[in-house]
């Protein structure tokens, strides 16, 4: 597994994330389109080349990353993580996930601060 992230702030361009995993046999990019969408664009051993994903959210500038998990020795696929902030929810992380079973979902983090 591989993780890399760049920061607005860091960068004259918007922020892109990405993932491998399987012995780097599968690499997925992430980045911000100009119409403000969460866009990625997968690449898989073989012939096909890179592929765009379906759109994943729409964003508010700022940061982004991604995280995948991966299982056993030849390291496959258990869930791809990939944050941002939504308009929608624009005072928390929203994260696209995706797993196996039930692909591509969205979920907002409760931005309440929690007192012990």
């Amino acid at each position: 597994m591989s993780l890399l992230m760049l920061d607005r702030a860091l960068s004259p361009t918007p922020p892109i994330a990405a993932v491998s995993w399987g012995q780097m046999s599968a690499i997925q990019v992430y980045y911000f389109t100009k119409d403000s969408t969460l866009q990625g664009l997968y690449w898989t051993a073989g012939p096909r080349g890179f592929n765009a994903s379906e759109p994943l959210g729409n964003v508010l500038k700022g940061s982004l990353y991604a995280h995948a998990s991966t299982s056993g020795v030849k390291q496959h696929l258990v869930e791809i993580r990939v944050g941002y902030q939504s308009p929608s929810n624009p005072d928390t992380i929203t994260e696209a996930y995706y797993t196996t079973s039930h692909r591509w979902r969205t979920r907002a983090f409760d931005s309440t601060p929690q007192l012990d």
